[in-house]
């Protein structure tokens, strides 16, 4: 499509990132459900523990970036401005992570002695997010001159998560556009590298748009601990962590800065990495198989099969949204008409038959059994 190639090429850090392609792990979905709001959530998953970024395999993105078969829809420019940039902020994501192993670890194969509970791992996952939020849309996108970020807003290459602008307020922008405001948005995640007072009484919290990063924040920190429970690793946070934790984030905090606001894209780069011993890797399966939202159910053999054992197990109607978003994901949008009335049943009425009819009857995205089991499934 020549309009993925106009708006790659008019935004350097895109190309930056999506040429490294082989970073982009195609999954067997339909992202159409998603352009139709027939599935609210982002079926996709993240897991940047993996340093890959997942993408349905009919979408907008997976058409510009391997060629992938795309049903003609027409333009969507909204829905391929999200793809981007969601895309470009799970990227990130996953390079601070394996900047963080890289900084840790030292791309060595012997065992690290350095503390690695789940609260530090929280840590680094919660770096990654700031490192996204803040360099993405505050140091790059929010600070684009007003011409060209009007070029920009025309291709919808808006804010992702902010509807924040810098020139509405040039204080204010003076204080967004300062290292401390990294530390400062840290500190919602429970990292305190300041007073907690000192937290409250930032001039920044009298600005509308800050409480949504409050907010975002605390739903994080609640699902990135969620998900670490799937893993068996130590859950103390020793106090010589604290120390460890600084060094890391005043190496992330300047990595950020010199990517985003130094337009350094080069450091976007993703680094060879061993198998260092990140102690994050084994799974505890009979735990994290009980919740869908952090499960991916094409990991496993028999779809239809994981579908009946779920509904054994009583899942709550909050598990349920996330276990049948996934599952009407995987079948193919236009190949059955009634399919989109019959998922609404299915959403209204926690519906495991009519699921299950489903799976029967609509043609399937074909593709083979997926490797990675530990997905998170935002909001």
């Amino acid at each position: 499509m020549d309009h993925h190639h106009r708006i790659i090429d008019k935004l350097p850090l895109a190309a930056s990132v999506f040429g490294q392609r082989e970073y982009f792990t195609i999954r067997n979905l339909d992202a159409r459900w998603n352009y139709s709001d027939t599935v609210p959530v982002n079926i996709s998953g993240f897991n940047p523990l993996t340093f890959s970024v997942f993408i349905p395999r009919i979408s907008y993105l997976s058409s510009y970036l391997f060629s992938t078969e795309l049903a003609e829809l027409g333009w969507r420019p909204n829905w391929l401005r999200y793809e981007l940039l969601y895309s470009i902020h799970d990227f990130v994501h996953a390079r601070v992570v394996a900047e963080c192993f890289s900084v840790l670890y030292g791309n060595v194969r012997t065992k690290h002695t350095l503390p690695h509970s789940k609260e530090f791992a929280v840590f680094v996952l919660s770096l990654s997010e700031v490192s996204a939020t803040v360099g993405l849309d505050y140091w790059h996108i929010c600070q684009l001159n007003a011409p060209r970020r009007k070029y920009y807003d025309e291709l919808f290459i808006t804010p992702l998560t902010t509807d924040y602008y810098a020139e509405v307020d040039g204080a204010v922008n003076q204080s967004v556009m300062h290292p401390d405001f990294y530390i400062f948005l840290l500190g919602f995640y429970g990292f305190h590298f300041g007073s907690r007072r000192t937290l409250q009484d930032h001039p920044l919290m009298q600005q509308g748009w800050i409480s949504r990063e409050a907010r975002q924040a605390g739903r994080f920190v609640e699902t990135a601990a969620r998900f670490l429970s799937i893993f068996d690793a130590p859950v103390v946070l020793d106090d010589s962590e604290r120390g460890s934790a600084r060094l890391l984030l005043d190496h992330i905090l300047n990595w950020t800065w010199r990517v985003f606001v130094d337009h350094d894209y080069h450091l976007l780069n993703m680094p060879t990495l061993s198998d260092a011993n990140w102690p994050l890797q084994n799974f505890s399966e009979c735990t994290f198989s009980l919740d869908p939202r952090f499960f991916n159910i094409n990991s496993f053999p028999n779809i239809m099969s994981l579908i009946r054992w779920f509904e054994r197990r009583s899942l709550s109607r909050h598990q349920f949204k996330y276990l049948a978003a996934q599952a009407i994901g995987r079948l193919k949008f236009d190949s059955d008409v009634a399919a989109q009335i019959d998922f609404n049943e299915v959403k209204l009425k926690n519906d495991y038959s009519t699921l299950l009819d489903l799976w029967e009857r609509v043609e399937v995205v074909p593709g083979n059994v997926e490797a990675t089991k530990a997905l998170i499934f935002p909001n």
